[in-house]
């Protein structure tokens, strides 16, 4: 026999509302006693009970369903991102519902129709260039959705963004120290904002930002990355590259090596993401840190702070960053 919303009443002790504020996550659950708290989550692990979602969306006119509009989940940065957006939404009690643009400003457009077809609750929008498609911003007005940028900020749209000039000053600044003079930073221009943020640090440190530019391997696969580095490695390279991902940097410093170069004691590397995964690579991958979970509660949190306030302000929420310093910068030579 099904166990209902009662039955977690009875067990722990409270009224059905109590049980309702608490598993619908209710502003006024804030309210509730730790203790209570506990004994009704204590029933629900009991009876493993879950809510049905048709019966929420009905008593509370919502789906309980959040979109996510992103280019792929191909990348560890970006799989890490919808895994960690996926659990604050559940942990909220919302589904996630990923729609893939590969990175297609055109089916950006596609994915927001779909999504408003579906009746998601609010929307998290990772795109990834320096302004989002100009339809897709006047579509999310027109409906008056509760959308949040992960990447971009504008006035009137809510975002959720990382603060990278503070981590790429962290990492300049470390290599500098450590006598580094020639620093270039490696990137796909089609995604300008990690290079302004690299360019405004630079520039608070007196510095001039020199730039390579490649296409993302999502297009054009890593052998192109690999052959970037042989080509840096066989030229008059620098003596430290700030690289626009973590996962892009892997294969850059493959082809560093094949040039005959190495890490960090002929060039030392930054990545930018901070995956839990560059600590395993060969030379473990100094990196300014994204904290995926951080970011994705905000964003969740976010979106359902613009759902329950009608007529509610966009807020332009930035997020700090920080650089880890592994074993991919040189030591500072002893004089």
């Amino acid at each position: 026999m099904k166990t209902t919303l009662k039955d977690i009443a009875t067990y722990a002790g409270v009224s059905k509302s109590s049980v309702s504020l608490y598993l619908n996550n209710h502003p006024l659950s804030a309210n509730m006693a730790k203790a209570t708290k506990r004994r009704i989550q204590e029933a629900v692990d009991k009876f493993a009970y879950r809510p049905s979602f048709a019966a929420r969306a009905l008593a509370n006119s919502r789906t309980y369903c959040l979109g996510y509009i992103c280019g792929d989940i191909k990348s560890p940065f970006s799989a890490a991102q919808a895994d960690a957006l996926m659990k604050a939404a559940g942990r909220c009690g919302y589904r996630l519902q990923i729609m893939l643009t590969e990175w297609d400003y055109e089916k950006e457009l596609e994915c927001l129709d779909k999504l408003l077809d579906s009746s998601v609750d609010g929307i998290a929008f990772y795109n990834r260039g320096i302004e989002p498609h100009v339809q897709c911003c006047e579509r999310i007005r027109e409906n008056n959705l509760p959308v949040v940028m992960l990447a971009n900020k504008l006035d009137d749209i809510s975002s959720v963004t990382a603060g990278l000039q503070v981590g790429y000053e962290a990492a300049l600044k470390k290599l500098l120290v450590t006598g580094h003079k020639n620093i270039v930073m490696l990137h796909d221009p089609d995604c300008g904002i990690k290079y302004q943020a690299y360019s405004a640090a630079c520039n608070r440190l007196g510095i001039s930002a020199k730039e390579i530019n490649y296409r993302d391997p999502y297009y054009v696969g890593v052998k192109p990355l690999v052959a970037l580095g042989v080509d840096i490695a066989r030229s008059d390279y620098p003596d430290a590259l700030v690289i626009a991902a973590d996962f892009d940097a892997a294969f850059v410093m493959k082809g560093l090596r094949k040039g005959g170069l190495r890490i960090p004691e002929d060039i030392s590397i930054v990545g930018t993401d901070g995956g839990d995964w560059g600590e395993s690579l060969d030379v473990a991958l100094s990196t300014v840190c994204i904290d995926q979970e951080q970011r994705a509660k905000a964003v969740v949190e976010e979106i359902i702070r613009l759902i329950e306030t009608k007529d509610s302000q966009a807020r332009q929420i930035v997020l700090p960053t920080k650089f880890i310093n592994r074993d991919s910068i040189k030591k500072q030579q002893k004089a």
